[in-house]
């Protein structure tokens, strides 16, 4: 069967049946049929051909053969094709029952013959001729969308629709060009100014704003495949929002497209490179990795190498060209000679097949983000967001340390006599502070004598990770992060005579240290003992103990004096910090009482280690980018000499072939270079005499604009791929972009200065019936909002979005899954095992700034269809499904918004229910409401209220407040922001 996408417009009895007279041209009504059907066996695949049969090629389905030529120009009735197709023999009829497809339809086979009985023409495939500019149909001043847009729909039997209302334009062009909806008094400017190009000097004032650049973001980020992770097993994060920041900057800035490609693909091969050209071949950097046990480097190098030609190929020519990796395409004209002559600009560059832990896998270089300060902001916002959690790991651990809290009884309180000044100004320094092995764990040891009973006893222990430390055999404190340090009563430890101190001390990777101070007061007053090169201690390897000095040099303190932070508790008496309330302690407080909880045994304890221990590794990739004041980017670098290419027989790593050298498929214009580097492959890619990025330009933000392509299927140009639905218009369009040099916005300015993008989505039954899709254009589409601009317009018209620009991956609330898929709670932590939610503002940014996880990309955004990221995606999905409600109705964050806007209402919308619903209505919509509209909302207001009055736990339930009011604007925001209307493009 034809699948639907693939069905000619002429095949379809709403687009109106092809005219009895006019033949069919090949392109456009036959090579659909014949690719659908017959390629599989009949086109370039040697391996897979039936018999020696082509029907992609003239001359070969021409040929006398011994049942006679399959085609016979002008006699359909002598032609071996339509007899075959025609026959009700099982072992003759095509297409063969081991093609496990269905039979021709009847009107394609009529269309097949009217084509042979015309000529049986071939074409070269459209997509691989130069585009050119038509003559404009009609009235050649007229704006060229409308012209070719009108010709169609004429020839259909439609006409177009009328211009939709102003406050839905406007509200349709902002959500277009920005992914925001307009404010009231921008809906308000609009309907006020009379001149006949407000439409065009709105769209050019939001062109050049931010937020039509992270727009234009989006859709490229798909295509790059952009994520914060490495993808593979682990899935641990890499450092690439300074690439993504690059992006939107270039959208910003307006940098032509053929630029945008060519830094994107070679911008380390340009002469004088800048950084942000360099930084600009992170593009080519996105692919997935791992660095888990076991990896085979070169394999998954060259996965990664393949990664980039699909990328390549699918997002700047519009070409499958992954199905020549192990053999020649099927459909399309493209062998595996030509994959791997194109796979040869990639594969000479360092980059390892063994991904990095935790970071951005090399050649990466540091890079300051050209967006606000460099993204330096977001670094610090959330290294606090981290040390919160450091206090706070997560709510179920807070409830439990809340259960317990009620258990604590107080301490004896310590006397005034303790000699804190001097016990904090001791020289204790790090045991051990220079490089060491990963998780390398040691012990530390050291006696002390004294002289009679023990009156009072403190100790202190900090240590990079973590350490037990123990007196005379029994457990004294144990701590986890360096930054939280025990302090400790110790006294029922100690006896008279000889004791033994003991540490287990473990640091993971690099620098690490141990601090131990010790207070003993007897009847001879204080004795001060610090951990010093005194102390003994031995590696898991050592067989016996020696001066600590052996371990790693003594007597650095990499990270300040911590032991001047921290105070004991007068007694040590956790239970005075817990007296305090929850919202008035200090992180010093919160701390000690943190310490207590993990020495509780509460069943949540291994978890909270856990997540403690991920926090600190957490923290630590992110410190050297604050501290450089700088980010990475991963980049590509180029090494003519490092390996040589060769076909892979079936595209196994380890099977190489015949040698290649770089080239691009034959099927498009020669490249001219001898030796052609990236930045040749760059040149060829954006020139005038390649028949395919301006094309697919075009298409992309034809896309985006209506919801689909002119080609609808933007990743495949190729035979397989959609007929252009207005062919000449998507070649007019392609040739403009390049006469423009290259300027996208020119193209958008061309398409919504149309009467066609102005027209009203309203349809009528004609219009349902002869253009059921839109495909021709008769009404402005309305496809459901993209996921991100969902989210962002919920945010946007509550009033909480945060517009800041760049910076690192937020982390707005979402379920905790990650932990459910990863590694977390591995003794040696990676980053990105379990998520870690922001705090404050950062909660409500842009969606285009949530972290990506690909494991696990965001549930909210998955939901309405974004993709993992693991492969290159130039079209998404469009589902619809009750999960996608459910979202909208209970997801936290649209809970948070609905209660925001109902905040709203009730500040701005007046006193009575009816100015309420009128101006929340606005907000959501765009729109007055109608009166029936209001009649049902104000109706559905009053229940709400009538219920919340009533019930006002109910009310704090649902809103947080027992106010009815509250909870009643919250529910009837819910309801607004459900509306297919708002969900919708307008």
């Amino acid at each position: 069967m034809i699948s639907q996408r693939l069905v000619p417009l002429f095949l379809c009895a709403s687009a109106g049946a092809l005219a009895a007279a006019e033949v069919p041209t090949f392109n456009r009504d036959i090579r659909p049929i014949l690719s659908e059907n017959c390629f599989l066996c009949h086109s370039t695949d040697p391996d897979h051909r039936g018999g020696d049969l082509r029907l992609d090629m003239r001359d070969d389905a021409i040929a006398p053969s011994d049942e006679g030529p399959a085609i016979v120009p002008g006699h359909p009735e002598k032609s071996a094709l339509i007899r075959r197709i025609l026959s009700t023999d099982p072992d003759e009829v095509m297409p063969s029952a081991k093609a496990h497809l269905p039979p021709l339809k009847a009107e394609q086979i009529d269309t097949l013959k009217r084509w042979i009985a015309g000529g049986a023409v071939y074409e070269s495939h459209w997509a691989f001729t130069p585009p050119k500019k038509a003559p404009l149909p009609g009235d050649p001043a007229a704006n060229p969308v409308d012209a070719f847009v009108r010709e169609r729909l004429a020839k259909a039997g439609l006409t177009p629709s009328a211009p939709a209302a102003a406050e839905i334009l406007v509200r349709r062009i902002f959500l277009d060009l920005t992914g925001l909806p307009p404010s009231p008094a921008d809906t308000a400017a609009f309907l006020a100014a009379a001149s006949a190009d407000r439409v065009d000097k709105l769209s050019d004032r939001l062109m050049a704003t931010p937020q039509f650049a992270e727009r234009m973001a989006m859709p490229w980020l798909d295509a790059a495949r952009y994520s914060d992770t490495h993808g593979f097993s682990i899935d641990d994060h890499r450092d690439m929002w300074g690439w993504r920041d690059w992006v939107i900057a270039a959208f910003l800035k307006n940098q032509p497209y053929d630029q945008f490609l060519t830094e994107q693909l070679a911008g380390d091969l340009i002469p004088d490179a800048t950084p942000d050209q360099i930084a600009a071949t992170g593009f080519l950097r996105n692919s997935m990795n791992t660095h888990e046990g076991g990896t085979v480097p070169e394999e998954y190098r060259i996965a990664q190498v393949i990664d980039k030609v699909d990328a390549v190929s699918t997002s700047m020519l519009g070409l499958t060209m992954k199905c020549a990796q192990c053999h020649d395409h099927k459909y399309d004209p493209i062998p595996q000679r030509d994959y791997y002559r194109f796979f040869a600009f990639f594969n000479q560059s360092s980059e390892p097949g063994l991904g990095a832990k935790n970071g951005s896998t090399l050649p990466i270089m540091p890079y300051s983000s050209p967006l606000g300060d460099g993204g330096m902001a977001g670094v610090k916002a959330r290294i606090a967001e981290l040390e919160y959690l450091q206090l706070h790991p997560s709510p179920e651990i807070a409830a439990a340390r809340a259960a317990w809290e009620k258990s604590v009884e107080p301490a004896p309180a310590a006397p005034a006599t303790f000699p804190w000044a001097e016990f904090a100004s001791a020289s204790a320094k790090w045991i051990w502070a220079g490089p060491v092995q990963p998780a390398q764990t040691v012990s530390l040891r050291r006696e002390i004598t004294l002289a009679g009973p023990v009156e009072e006893a403190w100790l202190f222990t900090t240590c990079d990770d973590s350490s037990i430390f123990k007196v005379n055999g029994q457990s004294a404190s144990e701590v986890t992060l360096w930054m939280n340090p025990a302090v400790t009563d110790v006294t029922a430890l100690f006896k008279p005579g000889t004791n033994l101190l003991e540490a287990a001390a473990t640091n993971v990777g690099g620098a690490g240290g141990f601090i131990a101070m010790l207070a003993v007061r007897t009847a001879s007053g204080w004795q001060m003992i610090s951990s010093d090169a005194s102390w003994l201690g031995k590696t898991a390897a050592a067989a016996d103990f020696a001066p600590a000095t052996v371990i790693a040099n003594f007597g650095d303190a990499p990270w300040n004096d911590v032991t001047t932070s921290v105070r004991p508790a007068a007694g040590a008496d956790i239970a005075a910090s817990i007296a305090i309330p929850a919202a008035d302690r200090t992180p010093g407080q919160w701390t000690e009482i943190n310490q207590a909880f993990l020495k509780s045994g509460d069943p949540l304890v291994p978890r909270m280690k856990n997540i403690l221990l991920t926090l600190v590794t957490e923290i630590k990739v992110l410190q050297p980018d604050l501290k450089r004041g700088k980010t990475t980017v991963m980049v590509m670098d180029h090494k003519p000499d490092l390996r040589k290419t060769h076909i892979l027989n079936r595209g196994a790593y380890d099977q190489p072939t015949d040698e290649v050298t770089p080239g691009t498929p034959t099927a498009l214009p020669a490249m001219a270079a001898e030796n052609p580097t990236r930045l040749d492959l760059a040149r060829w890619m954006v020139s005038r005499d390649n028949p395919l990025p301006a094309r697919v330009a075009v298409n992309r933000i034809w896309q985006m604009v209506f919801g689909r392509g002119l080609v609808e299927t933007a990743g495949d140009f190729g035979n397989q791929g959609s007929w252009p639905t207005h062919p000449e218009l998507l070649d007019w369009l392609a040739v403009d972009l390049m006469d423009h040099q290259w300027d996208l916005r020119h193209v958008l300015r061309t398409i919504l200065s149309s009467e066609t993008y102005r027209q009203s989505a309203e349809t009528t039954p004609d219009e349902l019936e002869l253009d059921p899709r839109d495909q021709l254009l008769s009404r402005s589409p309305r496809p459901r909002l993209p996921a991100e601009i969902l989210r962002d317009e919920t945010l946007a018209v509550s009033g909480l979005l945060d517009e800041t620009l760049g910076g690192p991956g937020v982390h707005p609330p979402q379920p905790e899954l990650w932990s459910e898929i990863s590694h977390f709670g591995y003794e040696y932590p990676f980053t990105a095992q379990i998520y870690l939610p922001g705090r404050g503002t950062s909660a409500h940014r842009r969606s285009i700034y949530t972290f990506w996880k690909r494991t696990s990309p965001p549930p909210e955004l998955a939901m309405f269809d974004a993709p993992t990221r693991e492969t290159c995606t130039v079209v998404r999905g469009n589902t619809n499904t009750p999960l996608q409600a459910l979202v909208l109705m209970n997801d936290p964050q649209f809970v948070e918004a609905a209660i925001a806007l109902g905040r709203r209402m009730l500040a701005e919308g007046g006193e009575t229910p009816a100015s309420r619903v009128d101006f929340g209505f606005r907000l959501a919509t765009g729109r007055a409401p109608t009166a029936d509209e209001s009649a049902l909302l104000v109706k559905s207001y009053d229940k709400h209220r009538a219920r919340y009055a009533a019930d006002p736990a109910a009310a704090t339930a649902y809103s947080g407040d027992p106010s009815p009011d509250l909870a009643t604007a919250a529910m009837l925001s819910s309801i607004l922001l459900n509306l297919d209307e708002f969900v919708s493009r307008p």
